[in-house]
Formats: structure tokens, sequence, C-alpha cells
């Protein structure tokens, strides 16, 4: 009896000393292997992202509610389709702010293209999200894993995934932390949202409005300044407008932010300060510009553009 006593105070103290621990969800494809879009024939390339995430409570996804996906839809991390690798893969580390454990997981691919709309949805009956472990142990979900493609398919002899045209169905949005998930590693500094690592004067959280790479080279093509014209709608399309000082912008397809612009007499925006007029112009862009036409201005302006 004395001896029995000795062992289980023994092993109550190494049981003491483990914690519970993170578990780290790795997901993706398979390298290397076949990709196409709807048409069975063109490969996927880098328009493509890939989703890891869950549905609402109660809220079954199918073929035919596709409309909504997003309303119902939370995102837990992002990483970008490589088509020189033809693969996708990134791994998640369990967090306080994780979907409850149990929940159906999903990973949910999209071409970034609202004209061009193709999804695919995959899951399995065993992807359940994953809670903190004694020993933390690693979590799998692959495409070759899944049973189910909701929409578009996957494992078939020739491919192991192909995409399916949706229509108009809405994007997800995404914050800004999800969306630098696509680009850098958890920790990195060049995530920060101020921070400019291809140095070409846009700040990240400026790329993430504006649908830029934060790692690509070069000023993006979606930012245009300058004095324009504008005509007023209910004027002949044959009449002259007016000339404003204006920034033009092509915002993100799914960017959760908000673009708004200030105008001032000195560099520095310390006075003189009014707002902008933001208004979308017919291809979706936004004009942000000063509300007093050009020539109509008796001093100097300077237009910034803000990214909430």
């Amino acid at each position: 009896m004395y001896k029995k006593l000795i062992l289980l105070a023994a092993a109550f103290v190494l049981a003491s000393n483990v914690s519970i621990q993170a578990r780290a969800l790795d997901w993706g494809s398979s390298v290397n292997a076949q990709g196409f879009q709807q048409d069975g024939v063109t490969p996927l390339n880098d328009a493509f992202v890939f989703y890891l995430g869950v549905f609402a409570n109660g809220f079954t996804p199918t073929n035919a509610n596709v409309d909504d996906w997003a309303a119902n839809w939370t995102t837990v991390d992002a990483v970008n389709y490589n088509p020189a690798y033809k693969v996708f893969n990134a791994r998640h580390t369990t967090s306080a702010t994780d979907p409850a454990a149990g929940t159906q997981g999903y990973i949910w691919g999209i071409r970034r293209d609202k004209a061009l709309n193709e999804w695919i949805l995959i899951t399995d009956s065993t992807w359940l999200w994953p809670e903190n472990s004694l020993f933390g142990l690693k979590e799998t979900w692959t495409v070759r894993m899944a049973s189910e493609a909701i929409v578009g398919s996957i494992n078939d002899s020739n491919y192991q995934m192909m995409t399916q045209n949706v229509g108009d169905a809405p994007l997800p949005s995404i914050d800004y932390a999800i969306w630098a998930k696509r680009f850098f590693a958890d920790g990195d500094p060049n995530a920060d949202s101020e921070a400019d690592p291809d140095s070409n004067g846009l700040a990240n959280m400026a790329e993430f409005a504006l649908d830029g790479d934060p790692v690509g080279q070069g000023r993006e093509s979606n930012i245009e300044s300058g004095v324009f014209e504008v005509v007023e709608p209910l004027q002949p399309q044959e009449s002259e407008g007016q000339r404003y000082l204006a920034v033009i912008v092509k915002p993100s397809v799914d960017a959760s932010v908000n673009i708004s612009g200030t105008l001032a007499t000195d560099p520095g925006f310390s006075e003189n300060v009014e707002a902008a007029v933001v208004e979308q112009l017919e291809d979706g862009s936004l004009m942000v510009r000063d509300p007093t036409p050009v020539d109509d201005m008796t001093q100097q302006k300077f237009l910034r553009v803000q990214f909430d």
C-alpha cells in the first residue's frame, strides 16, 4: 500500500506540469495538383484566394443559397493560390478568437473578380473546429482529404479541384488582419498596416483598400490623381462640366474599409481643413474630389485620401 501511494503522488506531479496548448491547423492542397477553372481547361491562376472559416450557426451552405453565403461567413485564415506550384497551403494556430470547438469547418476558394465570379467550397464531416489540447496535436485539412464539394468539384481522375461560376453572388468582405495573412507570416513586422515593404509609396492599408500587392513592385495602377472634368448627370452629355482637383481610386472588391478625403491649403493639413466629396463612378471606382471647382479656387489646395 505504501508503494502505491508514492507512485500516485509522482504521477500527479507529472500531470500538473502539463499545460493545455494551442493547436496547429494545416490546410491546403497538394503541390503540383491540377486545378481548373470552370471550363475544365484553364488552370487556376493568382486571381484565386482561399479562405478557411465557418458559417453561422444554423446556416447550411448549398448550391441554391450562394447569395446568402457571404452574410453568414466568418473568415479565420486566408492564403493566395500559387500557380507556379499549383498549390495553396497555410497554417492556422488556434486562439481565443476562433470559432467554437466542434463547429463545421470549410475551405472556400474565390476568384476575386465580380465579372468572372468562380468559387469552390469544400468540407468533410471530420472537419470540426479543433480546441486546445493537452499536447497541442496538429490537425490537417486538405482538398485530397475532403469528401464534399458544395460548389465546384474535387478529386477527379483528371484534376484535384475545379471551380464553378456563381453569377453575381456577393463576395465575403474581409478585414485588414485577414488580408495581411495572404502575404505575411504571423509576427512579420512588414504586416503592420503603416508599413510599406515594397517601398512604392503606398502603406499596406492603402494596398489593402485598393487591391494592391504589398510585396510587389511599382506603384499600383488603381489610383490616379489630377484635375478631372465632371459632367452633371442632368446635363446633356455634350455639355461642358466643371473641373475639380481629385483622386480616382478603384477599391478592392472585398475589403472592409472606408475611403474618405480631406483638403487643406497647407501640406501639413494644419489649417483650413475641409472634407472632400466622395462619388462613385460608373465603373465602380470612387472619385474623391474638392467640392470647389478649380476655376473658382482662390488659393492652392492639397488633397489627401484616407483609408480606415
